[in-house]
C-alpha cells in the first residue's frame, strides 16, 4: 500500500503542480487482463457503492466493460454521443409506485483516473490497451439519483466526492454545487459547498436543497452537478446530468 500512495502522491503532484515525475514500471498489461471473474465484479461493485476500494486496479479492470454495454445501447439507439467517462453505474432498488410509475434508485460512480503521462484516461483510451500499474484513480464522485423512466422525471438525492492522494500534496479546494430546469431555458443554481483544503479519503456529501422530481422530457431541461477540485493553478471539474439530451445520465471529466 506504500509504494502506490507514493506513485499516487507523483502523479499527482505532476499534474496538478507542473512537477515532472519518475515512470512507474508497468506489470500488468490491460489488454491481457481484461478478465473478470465474477467475485472480483460483486467485489468492486460493492467496494464503489461503500467508498472503500481496496484494489484500484480491479475497479479500472472493472470499468471499461460498462461502456462496452454504453456504446452497444448507442447503436441500437442510433445515439452520436456515447459517454466515454470510466464509471459504474448500479441498481439500488426498482419499484412501481401508487401511479404505476416504473421508478428505479441509481448509484453512479465516476472515476477520475490519470496515467504516468498526467492525462485523464477515459473508457475509450483503457479500452484501447495500457498498463493497469500506469493507472490511479485520483478521486470518485458518486450520484445517488431517483428516477421515474415512466413519467421521466428525476431527483438526486445526494452525491459524495472522494479525494485520493498521498502525504505531500493537497488540494486547496473543493466546490460542490448543482442544478436544475423544470422548464426549456429556465435552469436555476442549487446550493453551492466549499471545502477548503479537502481531506484525503474523506467522503463529502452534498445534498440537493430542491429534492422535487424534475422533468427531462423536454429540450434544456433535466439535473446536473458537479464536484471541482483546486489544486495550485489548475481545476478539475468531475460533473454529470440527466436531460434530454442525455436521459441515461453522462459524466464529464476536464482540467482547465
Amino acid at each position: 500500500m506504500k509504494s502506490k500512495h507514493l506513485k499516487m502522491t507523483a502523479v499527482l503532484t505532476a499534474v496538478f503542480m507542473g512537477i515532472g515525475i519518475v515512470p512507474v514500471n508497468a506489470q500488468d498489461n490491460f489488454t491481457n487482463n481484461t478478465a473478470v471473474t465474477e467475485e472480483v465484479r460483486e467485489r468492486v461493485y460493492e467496494e464503489v457503492l461503500s467508498g472503500n476500494i481496496t484494489n484500484e486496479e480491479d475497479v479500472i479492470r472493472v470499468a471499461p466493460s460498462q461502456y462496452e454495454e454504453r456504446k452497444m445501447t448507442a447503436a441500437r439507439m442510433n445515439e452520436m454521443m456515447v459517454d466515454e467517462s470510466l464509471s459504474i453505474t448500479q441498481t439500488v432498488d426498482e419499484w412501481i409506485d401508487a401511479d404505476g410509475h416504473e421508478m428505479v434508485e441509481l448509484v453512479t460512480t465516476s472515476l477520475v483516473v490519470f496515467d504516468e503521462d498526467e492525462n485523464l484516461v477515459t473508457a475509450a483510451s483503457i479500452a484501447s490497451g495500457g498498463q493497469l500499474s500506469e493507472y490511479y484513480i485520483y478521486a470518485t464522485m458518486s450520484v445517488n439519483e431517483t428516477n421515474d423512466r415512466s413519467a421521466m422525471t428525476v431527483r438526486f438525492n445526494y452525491f459524495d466526492t472522494i479525494i485520493s492522494y498521498g502525504t505531500s500534496m493537497r488540494a486547496g479546494n473543493l466546490m460542490q454545487t448543482s442544478k436544475y430546469a423544470a422548464e426549456p431555458f429556465f435552469e436555476y443554481d442549487d446550493i453551492t459547498k466549499n471545502i477548503g483544503s479537502p481531506q484525503g479519503g474523506v467522503s463529502y456529501r452534498y445534498v440537493p436543497s430542491n429534492q422535487s422530481m424534475i422533468s427531462y422530457v423536454r429540450i434544456n431541461t433535466g439535473r446536473s452537478c458537479r464536484s471541482v477540485i483546486s489544486a495550485g493553478t489548475k481545476n478539475l471539474n468531475v460533473a454529470y446530468e440527466v436531460s434530454c439530451t442525455y436521459p441515461g445520465g453522462y459524466w464529464k471529466s476536464e482540467i482547465y
